[in-house]
Formats: structure tokens, C-alpha cells, sequence
């Protein structure tokens, strides 16, 4: 499941008690895109369940992988576009 952050939390607690009714543990984080090798500054809530895990099963691995440095799209396409500078007007 994956929406734009601002899901609401009775939709979301909603979702969470049918999952958990059903067996399912579930992870679920908002994650800025530009910290997962994606150049667009963009947070999005996402949500995975898995049958009989544990609830937050997938939170030590996302948080891992997050870069501290957002991407841009300079950082992108800088060497295929063979750019060495990039100047961008306030």
C-alpha cells in the first residue's frame, strides 16, 4: 500500500486492524524519495504487510538504506550529461 504522506489516521487505523485481524504484521514509514536514489524531493507513506511477521519486520532494513545526502537530479544525470557544474538562479 503506498499513498501520498498525508494519509489519514482513522483510513490508516482503519487498514491496520484488517491486516492484523487477518494474521499480518506490518511495516509502514514515510520515506522522502531523494534519500532512496531517487532524485525528486517527495515524502510518500508506504505500507508493507507480510502473513504471521511481526509488526515493524521492515523498518531496520528501509532505515539502513537511506542515504543522508538527498539526490538531485544534478547528482542524476551529471556524468551521462557530462555536466561538471550546475547553477540554479534563487
Amino acid at each position: 500500500m503506498e499513498n501520498v504522506e498525508r494519509i489519514t489516521s482513522v483510513t490508516l487505523q482503519k487498514a491496520l486492524k484488517i491486516f492484523k485481524d487477518a494474521g499480518y504484521g506490518f511495516s509502514y514509514q514515510i520515506l522522502d524519495a531523494s534519500r532512496c536514489g531517487v532524485p525528486q524531493l517527495r515524502k510518500r507513506f508506504f505500507l508493507v504487510c507480510l502473513l504471521s511477521a511481526p509488526d515493524s519486520f521492515l523498518d531496520d532494513y528501509l532505515n539502513q538504506y537511506l542515504t543522508e545526502k538527498p539526490m538531485t537530479i544534478f547528482d542524476y544525470l551529471s556524468h551521462e550529461l557530462g555536466i561538471e557544474y550546475y547553477y540554479r538562479h534563487p
